[in-house]
């Protein structure tokens, strides 16, 4: 039976300062929804968190469902009070991305990041990424940060086609697979390290190094779904200081903001 990831269980296993207070929900329709409620009416500070072992209306980018198995999950949203321009926000899922990869990468497993809001291992999907906002003017008052990582899968009914795109850390883990609590414990930790490089504008190439080094996207032929459903293929290039994706595209380069990675394939060599 897997640990719960309840406030005394993430109290005892992190080890820096967000993860303070907890609020622990065996099921919620959405840590995110809860969140948002709890900072914007209740004033929770930067750095709490909302846990649960199940989601029942959890939510990704374009409205997508997160699939949940009670339990085999690392769920959880995380409070944060930025006081940037919304414009200044690009950077935070980069960040965010970067901080789940590393801590995966403490585990003696390669997590990569897929811009914009997914992490990857063998190019599967493992952790997906949702940030939600507030404002007060133009400025942002609250960033709620949903995180949701696939963690065992053994023993479950995944649906059909699912484990061909995603995977779990129960799948990848080299070693003993760690519990819950202590892999919540190391993302804040990564999380905690990495969220001032995007609030300090004067550090913003010190994170975009880190977040190159560990992109799954970057050299790559892609193809990118925009917003309004154009499919544009060619080359991810770099990483922009807004957190946008520069592209090679067939009609010169671009930058894309918001979009959908479908594919990613190498670019031939010389022999292909």
């Amino acid at each position: 039976m897997p640990i719960p990831l309840s406030a005394d269980a993430v109290a005892a296993a992190i080890q820096g300062r967000f993860g303070r207070p907890c609020r622990y929900l065996p099921s919620v329709d959405s840590t995110n929804s809860y969140a948002l409620v709890w900072a914007a009416e209740e004033g929770a500070g930067e750095g709490a968190i909302v846990t649960t072992d199940h989601q029942t209306a959890g939510r990704g980018r374009r409205g997508r469902t997160w699939f949940d198995e009670p339990g085999t999950s690392v769920l959880f949203s995380l409070v944060l009070r930025p006081r940037l321009p919304f414009e200044g926000l690009g950077l935070l899922p980069v960040a965010l991305g970067t901080a789940v990869a590393e801590a995966l990468r403490s585990y003696g497993i390669d997590g990569r990041t897929k811009w914009p809001n997914d992490v990857t291992v063998n190019d599967r999907k493992i952790a997906g990424i949702l940030v939600e906002t507030k404002l007060i003017g133009s400025r942002v008052d609250i960033a709620v940060a949903g995180i949701g990582l696939n963690h065992d899968w053994s023993g479950v009914e995944v649906p059909s086609g699912l484990t061909d795109v995603a995977t779990s850390l129960g799948r990848e883990a080299p070693g003993v697979l760690p519990e819950r609590p202590d892999v919540l414990a190391r993302i804040l930790l990564a999380i905690e390290e990495l969220y001032p490089l995007v609030v300090d504008g004067s550090r913003v190439s010190e994170l975009l190094d880190r977040a190159r080094s560990l992109s799954s996207v970057l050299g790559r032929r892609i193809a990118i779904r925009t917003a309004d459903g154009t499919l544009v293929g060619g080359i991810a290039r770099d990483l922009m200081p807004d957190g946008g994706l520069k592209v090679d595209a067939e009609r010169g380069s671009r930058v894309f903001h918001v979009g959908e990675i479908e594919q990613l394939r190498p670019i031939p060599g010389p022999s292909d």
